[in-house]
């Protein structure tokens, strides 16, 4: 299913085991489409600016972002970050494209990997440091209609895991995180 590469805590993932991930996309996406999400694509980097200003957020992944400080033989002007997690990305995006009640809601979903340089033991398929994740991020006029959108993307993933996975489900209490 996988094979190891030569940087520690990063894996191949053989066509067998890939093609799981790509079931679990294919009928992810065919359900969240339904729902009105759209996918889209951020780019991997974050300069160290915007994730500065962020730094509440990304305090817990602070000692395993992944900083890219050269290219070829010259230092970088300013450290860019790999992304540990999109919202650093993403929200800036957000409140450009939202200026009025019109703009409402905004889902956008996104497929990507993430680079988390965790100092812990890494064990194939679940602590890599490099992984593929899905995430979706969305904004709503009140917080009744935000909570219906979380409850109904937890019964899409309960539903990978129960039908897809065959792993059972244990639901447990929702908690919003409003910004």
């Amino acid at each position: 299913m996988l094979d190891y590469y030569s940087v520690s805590g990063c894996y191949i993932l053989k066509p067998w085991s890939y093609s799981i991930w790509e079931t679990i996309q294919e009928w992810f996406n065919a359900q969240i489409k339904e729902l009105g999400v759209e996918n889209s694509y951020f780019p991997m980097f974050v300069s160290s600016k915007v994730l500065e200003r962020e730094k509440n957020h990304i305090e817990g992944f602070s000692p395993e972002v992944a900083w890219v400080t050269r290219a070829g033989n010259s230092d970088l002007e300013e450290p860019i970050a790999i992304q540990p997690t999109s919202e650093t990305a993403m929200y800036p995006y957000y409140a450009k494209w939202i200026k009025s009640y019109r703009d409402l809601p905004l889902k956008l979903n996104q497929w990507n990997s993430v680079v988390r340089w965790e100092f812990k033991s890494p064990q194939p398929f679940l602590r890599t440091r490099e992984f593929l994740w899905q995430e979706g991020h969305t904004a709503h006029l009140t917080k009744p209609e935000a909570d219906a959108e979380v409850r109904q993307i937890l019964k899409l993933y309960r539903r990978v895991y129960e039908e897809l996975l065959a792993v059972p489900v244990i639901p447990g209490t929702i908690m919003l995180i409003v910004l």
